[in-house]
């Protein structure tokens, strides 16, 4: 186990990119895949799993204020194509977009700044996702973006997903309130 993950920085200021080896022996596998850095490092607060079928979207969610949570992201199965837009309006890579495919062979996760929207595409059926978060929950610091809004909508890798009601109803960017 002589190599290391590597910390690769995005477009987006604050987001990272890990790249992990995964080491395989006749067990199985093995990789870390979050280790604390001087760059990025927080307190763990919550930790959330979703299991989603193939075609769900989930997102474009983000925090405001004080409250306002970072993530580090991980596809354990499936495979899902995961998606970062920078919504702080002050940040030098406000609007900004990442994309990258995330599954338990890429050896890639995410660490996602606060304020940078995040969501997330299942490609194959039983796709999860763990997310490990700076902050608790907070319904009042909670915002969406329209994953459909003309900033990402091209993005996605196929179209006609299946969304809750409340990301169908999640607001446009010119209709986003930035009362940060």
């Amino acid at each position: 186990m002589g190599e290391k993950a590597k910390v690769i920085e995005t477009q987006i200021g604050g987001c990272f990119l890990f790249s992990s080896p995964i080491h395989e022996d006749s067990r199985g596998s093995f990789r870390e895949w979050y280790v604390s850095d001087s760059l990025f490092d927080f307190t763990i607060k919550q930790g959330n799993f979703s299991i989603s079928n193939a075609g769900v979207l989930r997102g474009m969610h983000f925090s405001i204020g004080g409250e306002s949570q970072a993530k580090v992201v991980i596809c354990v199965a499936g495979e899902v194509q995961d998606v970062l837009i920078d919504l702080r309006p002050d940040s030098p890579s406000f609007k900004a977009i990442f994309s990258i495919n995330l599954s338990p062979t890429t050896g890639h996760s995410l660490l996602v700044a606060p304020g940078v929207a995040h969501g997330f595409l299942s490609l194959k059926k039983g796709s999860a996702v763990i997310y490990l978060t700076s902050e608790k929950y907070n319904p009042v610091a909670e915002r969406s973006l329209n994953a459909q809004d003309p900033l990402v909508k091209g993005v996605w890798s196929s179209e006609g997903f299946t969304r809750s009601q409340k990301d169908q109803e999640a607001p446009f960017f010119d209709d986003l309130s930035f009362d940060w």
